[in-house]
């Protein structure tokens, strides 16, 4: 079967692991974002929507994301259409299997961890810990509504927003940071830094960081990334933090790593959960700590 998955942002792997276990032919990755277009995935060349002029009338296309508005500009081309809900389906059906090691927490793991309201009684609990001034770094901004939260309850010396701010979903997201801190940018204790977390993470000095919180694509393999870095420019005494402790997200259907990669990371480098957050959507933030 011949398909073009139509989006190339964090659901596009999820259309390329139902493809490759199913063994579809895909015939193009496209995307509405003029960013994306000339970029490659799995050195797949991100076409713009165009080309579905040109596609054979037995070649479906998938969604590959959550947007509503996609499903009805593909039904234009064609009814041959897989969408988001059945995608996820597929997926955990038939391509859900995961590759990476996992490990159960061992009780050093946990034996302190204290369980929070919410994120914002986390930061409150930071700040609290520290009693001055810290160098923070957030891993994945947006459009800055919890870089918010971070500056009025922490006690800030240097404040790092870290994004790539690439997609649809979050091109605008760069200009409303910028408007939201020029006072605090101008003065210095915000600096903005753009790009995908790896690169940004590692140009940052070794032990330059007191506490960094992540919150970015949510697959494994990045938040693995993201916890190898962070155990080198984070403090010894310094927290890693981070949303969305979970394995999976009931609203958007989708499959997340950081539990996983979390666990592993406490277990082989002896780290501790320090603090969990309690929120009704299932979406956790967790602040691990170097057992000492």
């Amino acid at each position: 079967m011949k398909v073009v998955i139509w989006g190339a942002g964090s659901g596009c792997k999820k259309a390329l692991s139902v493809c490759k276990a199913l063994k579809w032919e895909i015939v193009a990755i496209i995307d509405s974002d003029p960013q994306k277009k000339g970029k490659s995935i799995e050195e797949m060349v991100i076409q713009d929507t165009a080309m579905l002029k040109h596609i054979d009338k037995d070649t479906y296309i998938i969604i590959a994301n959550t947007c509503s508005e996609v499903y009805y500009l593909a039904q234009k081309y064609t009814s041959l259409i897989i969408d988001w809900n059945t995608l996820s389906i597929l997926y955990n059906g038939a391509a859900r299997n995961p590759n990476y090691e996992t490990r159960d927490l061992q009780e050093e793991n946990i034996k302190n961890c204290k369980l929070l309201k919410d994120r914002k009684a986390l930061l409150t609990k930071l700040s609290e810990h520290y009693q001055r001034k810290v160098t923070f770094a957030e891993v994945g901004v947006a459009f800055g509504d919890f870089s918010k939260e971070i500056i009025k309850r922490c006690t800030l010396d240097k404040f790092y927003l870290i994004d790539a701010w690439e997609g649809q979903r979050y091109s605008e997201g760069l200009k409303a940071v910028k408007d939201s801190f020029q006072n605090e940018i101008n003065d210095g204790l915000v600096e903005i830094r753009r790009g995908f977390s790896n690169v940004i993470l590692e140009k940052f000095d070794n032990a330059s960081i007191d506490i960094a919180y992540i919150d970015t694509s949510h697959t494994y393999e990045t938040t693995w990334e993201e916890l190898l870095i962070c155990r080198s420019k984070v403090k010894q005494d310094g927290f890693i933090c981070g949303h969305d402790y979970t394995r999976y997200n009931s609203y958007s259907r989708t499959d997340y790593g950081v539990y996983d990669a979390v666990n592993r990371f406490c277990v082989e480098y002896d780290y501790e959960i320090c603090y969990l957050t309690m929120e009704r959507d299932g979406l956790h933030s967790f602040a691990i700590k170097k057992i000492i």
